[in-house]
C-alpha cells in the first residue's frame, strides 16, 4: 500500500502541459475569516452534477482539496490541481500540490493559501481539476458571503444534485453517454452497439440511479475529513466500550492512507450505531451451517462412504439444520453439493473435525465450538482473518466483513441491501492499494469475498441474512 495516488495516466497528461509555473500573487487574508457558500459544478456534466457547500474561508487549499474529494465522491486516487482566479497569475499557472512540491516544481504551494484569499465576493470563482487523464474540471463559484465565527463548521453540504462518476470511468463524455443510456430500460440497452460504453457499464452497480445523491452521507464524509487521524484510528480499533478490533483489522488500519482510514471509520461507526449483546441463540442461528456439521460429528461421528464423501443421511440432516436452500438436487450428496464440500473443508481447516476410522469426528476444539457459540465465532475469525493467509484474500475478507457489519438496520431487507456489495468491496480494496489489470479492483476478481458472503447467508434470504451484520461485527471486534 502507498500514500501516492495512481499516477501513470496523470503523469502522461502532465508531460504534455510542462511549462514554467509562475508565482501567484494572492492578496492578504481578511481580518475576520469568511463563511463562503459556494456551488461546485462538475463541468460538462449532463444532467448537471453539483454540490452547494458552506466552507470556512480560513481553510487552506490542500484542506479544500480533501473536502472537495469527499463532497463530490472521489477517492483521491489521482493527481489534482487548483487554478487561480483570473487576474492573479499568467495563463497556465497553478498552485502546487504536495506531489508537485516533491517533484521540485516552482510556484505557490496550495497549503500556503487560504480559500478566502481567492474568494471574497459573490460570483468570484476558480477551477479545480482532478485526474489529469480524464480531466474532471470543477467550477467553484461563490453564491453568498458572511462573517465566520468560532462555531462555524469547516464544511457543510447544503444541497447536492447528481451522483459523482465512479473513478476510472473514462471522461465526462463517457459518463454523460452512460447516464443517457441508463435513463432507458438498462435491461434492454443493446450494449453491443455501444462498445465505447459497454466496458464501463460492466463496472457499475446493479440498479444504479445516477440522479440519487445522499446529502447526509456527504456531510458525514466531510466530518470525517476534518477528524484527526488519531481519532479515526480509535473509532476503528475501539468503536464502543468493551470491544477491541481483531489484530488483522488493526494491521490494515495502521497502514491505511487517509481515504481508506476515513472509509473504515465510517463503517465502524455504522456497525456500532445499533449495538446489542447478541444472545447465544442469535449466534447459533448465524453460525448454523458449521454448527450443523459439528452436531452430526458428535458421538460416533459422520460416516464416510468408500469414496470418502459424507454419507447421504448426514448430508440431508446438515442441510435441514442449516436451513440453506439448495439450487438443484436434494442436497443429499456431498460430491454434487459444493456447499457441503465447502463447509466440510472449512471445519477441517478450523481444526473442528478430523478423520478417524472412516468417520468425521470432533476434535477437542470442535467440542468446545459445539457447546460455546463464542468459540465457534473465534474459529471463524481465525478462518477468515488468519494473518498467514494470502494478503489479498485476507483484505477481501476484512472489507467484506466491514461492509456487512455496517449494514445493521433491521428496517430493510438485508438480501436487497447486499446486492451491490461486490462493487463496494472492490472500491474498498482499491482504496487499500490493490489493483487489477485496469488499475483498480473489479467485482469479478472478488472470489474469496463472494465465498464469505455466501457463507454468511446473505444470498439465502432467511433468518441468517438478518443476523449476518451481527456475526460480522462479532468476528471483527472481540469483547
Amino acid at each position: 500500500m502507498t500514500d501516492l495516488p495512481d499516477l501513470p495516466r496523470d503523469l502522461f497528461a502532465m508531460m504534455s502541459q510542462l511549462s514554467f509555473n509562475a508565482e501567484i500573487s494572492v492578496p492578504e487574508p481578511p481580518a475576520q475569516p469568511l463563511a463562503l457558500t459556494v456551488r461546485v459544478d462538475l463541468r460538462g456534466a449532463k444532467p448537471p452534477i453539483w454540490r452547494r457547500l458552506q466552507l470556512r474561508g480560513d481553510l487552506t487549499l490542500n484542506q479544500v482539496h480533501d473536502l472537495l474529494q469527499a463532497a463530490m465522491g472521489w477517492q483521491n486516487s489521482h493527481l489534482h490541481r487548483f487554478l487561480p482566479p483570473k487576474g492573479l497569475a499568467p495563463p497556465g499557472a497553478y498552485f502546487l500540490s504536495d506531489f508537485d512540491l516533491s517533484d521540485r516544481a516552482t510556484g505557490t504551494p496550495e497549503a500556503a493559501v487560504r480559500l478566502d484569499q481567492l474568494l471574497r465576493q459573490v460570483d468570484d470563482s476558480f477551477d479545480y481539476e482532478y485526474d489529469f487523464g480524464a480531466g474532471w474540471r470543477h467550477l467553484i463559484r461563490v453564491e453568498q458571503v458572511a462573517p465566520a465565527d468560532p462555531q462555524t463548521p469547516p464544511a457543510v453540504c447544503l444541497k447536492a444534485k447528481g451522483m459523482c462518476p465512479p473513478e476510472d470511468i473514462g471522461d465526462i463524455r463517457t459518463w454523460n453517454g452512460l447516464v443517457e443510456e441508463l435513463q432507458k430500460d438498462p435491461s434492454r440497452i443493446p450494449w453491443a452497439d455501444h462498445p465505447e460504453l459497454a466496458q464501463y457499464h460492466k463496472r457499475l452497480p446493479p440498479d444504479l440511479d445516477p440522479h440519487v445523491v445522499d446529502v447526509e452521507a456527504i456531510n458525514n464524509d466531510l466530518r470525517l475529513v476534518m477528524t484527526p487521524r488519531e481519532k479515526l484510528i480509535s473509532t476503528v480499533l475501539a468503536p464502543t466500550a468493551g470491544v477491541i478490533a481483531t489484530p488483522t483489522l488493526a494491521e490494515l488500519v495502521d497502514l491505511a492512507r487517509p481515504e481508506l482510514l476515513r472509509a473504515l471509520a465510517a463503517r465502524a461507526e455504522a456497525a456500532w450505531q445499533e449495538p446489542h449483546q447478541p444472545s447465544p441463540g442469535d449466534v447459533q442461528i448465524a453460525t448454523a451451517p458449521w454448527h450443523a456439521i459439528l452436531s452430526q460429528a458428535e458421538g460416533r461421528g459422520i460416516r464416510l462412504t468408500e469414496a470418502g464423501w459424507m454419507a447421504p443421511v448426514h448430508c440431508e440432516r446438515i442441510i435441514a439444520m442449516s436451513e440453506i436452500p439448495i439450487p438443484y438436487g436434494k442436497g443429499n450428496r456431498e460430491n454434487s453439493t459444493p456447499l457441503l464440500q465447502r463447509l466440510r473443508a472449512q471445519c477441517t481447516k478450523m481444526q473442528l473435525i478430523r478423520k478417524n476410522a472412516g468417520r468425521l469426528v470432533l476434535t477437542q476444539r470442535g467440542y468446545g465450538a459445539l457447546n460455546d457459540a463464542g468459540a465457534l465465532v473465534a474459529a471463524l475469525r481465525d478462518l477468515w482473518l488468519d494473518s498467514e493467509r494470502v494478503p489479498s484474500t485476507r483484505d477481501q475478507h476484512l472489507c467484506a466483513l466491514l461492509l456487512v457489519a455496517s449494514l445493521t438496520s433491521v428496517s430493510t431487507n438485508p438480501q436487497r441491501r447486499f446486492q451491490d456489495l461486490p462493487e463496494q468491496i472492490a472500491s474498498l480494496m482499491t482504496l487499500a492499494g490493490w489493483s487489477g489489470e485496469q488499475g483498480y479492483i473489479e467485482p469479478f476478481q472478488l472470489i474469496p469475498a463472494q465465498s464469505l458472503i455466501d457463507g454468511l447467508g446473505l444470498n439465502d434470504g432467511g433468518r441468517r441474512a438478518w443476523l449476518a451484520p451481527m456475526l460480522a461485527r462479532e468476528i471483527l471486534w472481540q469483547r
